[in-house]
């Protein structure tokens, strides 16, 4: 693998590097729109391609027409997507190829070297096609990623020329049937935007290439960089592929961003007129690792009403955003990777907004714009038992408000104030597997997180029971619907309003608890509140903190204390100069 400039590649074409939105350090935000297609593809030794080449040609034809309609600045599709067809019959037509200083990074279907050769003479007149020389061999396809861009002519910087990068995949992909080894020809370069180490460059790996990703690469393409991964993966979540994500996002610095994007969940694929289901992820994501990213409820909770989940990959302190799985068009905006000579106030790199998700209508043929994505609560939300309506009304609100009224009802033990924080609240953090735990976003079927889930749900279930059929502290005046779930920024401590409008704390902890971990989690609820509150509320609240449990005989058992007479006002729970 070799990474070599596009600046110059192209001055070897007389042409000077493009000036693209995308790359430009400024203080402007940049478009995105990317598609993530229904999976259906047929492989064999002649290569990889759409199976119903009338349909996906129909939604790829849209899909273009509308990158250029919105003026898009950078457009991405996966790899092994984009019908040769269709994108002859863009750059054919120039009211259809996209406008200067945008950029389209399109897989492409695969096809012989010999078939790009001629492509390349067919549009001779219309667009400067570029790629690696190579020796034609008809046994074996080419896996193509293009670019496609404007750019301007060295002698004559008033002549704009359209240019057709093609960059091919560099390292087979390993499959039960050795397609991609024994039939896909390799190309060696990867080609590399922008000044690196001086603005902002942008460089494409196509899926399995990342297997060839040094140290020594990984440190020449990180800085100051927005990496495009795409994919045809069914295990974006193997090993090889999370091990450089680590790499590129292990460095020190805070201006590395990642885009993967792959096909849709459920991939079907008939190799040689056999299907094969893949049952896949979808895995698509935004990683980065900006300082000031935008974390406020509202703006998180609308990326996850249209289809952007938040997630904070802890081991490299990075944001990691999952879209939705299903098959869709994403539209974004977001700040640029780093911004110079700019002024502090207006610096701030926010992360990316999803504005606008599209669902295919077959009827009208084209993509349209729906109001939100399924994220899959609903349809486990009823494990919520009778506090079902609650946890709803709250979730119809705010998703996040909902996952920490759920991370309380199950006895958070988390003693730090900040707890409910996106990146510190326990369902939002991933580990190097990458496991989505989120509660309200659901299409992560990992046993670990399908279990995860429910045990939460169950727990908020059996507490609404308790707190209806048990004895009850008197603190809590338990009456007809006196009670009412909630969450807010205001109380971030507490998840019940009483009858009389007092608020509580209210935990259930289950079954299989120790002593230690039931303790714990009734001290640290307690200490939080006497820290965040002033003396008197802190007391008076410390008194609604109820926890129950289940012995180790299946009983439920309550931990509650009424406050001790030798107790100082606002006293530490783990004041250490007196015996509990």
């Amino acid at each position: 693998m070799n990474i070599v400039s596009t600046s110059q590649i192209l001055a070897e074409y007389g042409l000077n590097a493009p000036i693209l939105n995308v790359l430009v350090a400024d203080d402007n935000n940049y478009s995105i729109l990317l598609i993530q297609p229904e999976g259906k593809i047929d492989a064999d030794q002649n290569g990889i391609r759409n199976r119903d080449s009338n349909f996906s040609g129909t939604q790829i034809s849209n899909f273009l027409q509308n990158a250029k309609e919105m003026e898009a600045d950078l457009v991405i599709a996966p790899e092994y997507s984009i019908p040769w067809k269709e994108l002859r019959e863009v750059l054919s037509n120039p009211n259809k190829v996209p406008s200067r200083a945008k950029l389209w990074v399109l897989g492409c279907e695969s096809l012989k070297y010999r078939e790009l050769q001629q492509f390349r003479e067919e549009l001779s007149e219309n667009a400067m096609v570029i790629f690696e020389e190579m020796v034609p061999n008809d046994g074996r396809f080419v896996d193509p990623l293009v670019y496609i861009f404007h750019t301007t002519e060295i002698m004559d910087v008033g002549q704009s020329r359209l240019v057709v990068l093609v960059q091919f995949k560099t390292h087979a992909m390993a499959d039960r049937h050795d397609l991609e080894r024994d039939f896909l020809q390799l190309g060696s370069n990867i080609y590399q935007f922008g000044s690196y180490g001086a603005g902002i460059s942008l460089t494409s790996l196509i899926c399995s290439d990342v297997f060839a990703v040094t140290d020594n690469i990984a440190s020449r393409i990180y800085d100051r960089s927005l990496i495009i991964h795409i994919q045809l993966n069914p295990d974006p979540r193997h090993q090889s592929f999370l091990h450089v994500r680590a790499k590129l996002l292990g460095f020190q610095g805070v201006s590395t961003e990642i885009i993967c994007l792959n096909w849709a969940s459920d991939v079907k694929i008939w190799i040689d007129n056999r299907i094969d289901e893949w049952r896949n992820i979808s895995g698509s994501a935004w990683y980065g690792k900006m300082r000031e990213f935008d974390s406020d409820d509202a703006t998180l909770s609308q990326n996850h009403r249209r289809g952007l989940y938040y997630t904070n990959l802890t081991p490299h302190h990075a944001h990691a955003m999952f879209f939705n799985f299903n098959p869709s068009v994403y539209k974004l905006t977001a700040s640029k990777v780093t911004r110079l000579s700019v002024p502090g106030p207006v610096g701030r790199r926010r992360g990316p907004q999803l504005n606008d998700v599209y669902s295919w209508n077959n009827a009208n043929h084209t993509w349209e714009i729906i109001l939100s994505s399924d994220d899959g609560f609903n349809a486990i939300i009823d494990n919520c038992g009778k506090a079902t309506e609650q946890v709803r009304r709250i979730f119809e609100v705010c998703p996040l408000a909902c996952e920490r009224l759920l991370a309380l009802c199950a006895g958070n033990d988390d003693i730090n104030l900040n707890w409910f924080r996106p990146d510190k609240l326990d369902s939002f953090l991933i580990d190097l597997r990458e496991l989505v735990f989120r509660i309200t976003f659901c299409q992560d079927k990992n046993h670990d997180v399908v279990d995860f889930r429910l045990q939460r749900l169950n727990l908020c279930a059996q507490l609404w029971t308790i707190l209806h059929t048990q004895k009850l502290p008197e603190v809590l005046k338990p009456g007809k619907d006196g009670f009412m779930l909630e969450w807010t920024l205001d109380a971030p401590h507490q998840n019940l309003r009483c009858a009389g409008g007092e608020l509580a704390t209210v935990m259930y902890l289950g079954e299989g608890k120790d002593k230690t971990s039931i303790e714990r989690a009734y001290r640290n609820a307690r200490e939080r509140i006497r820290i965040a509150d002033s003396e008197e509320v802190g007391d008076r609240a410390k008194q609604r903190v109820v926890l129950w449990y289940r012995d180790t005989k299946g009983q439920i058992q309550c931990r509650w204390e009424t406050p001790l007479i030798d107790r100082q006002r606002n006293e530490s729970e783990y004041d250490i100069t007196r015996e509990k």
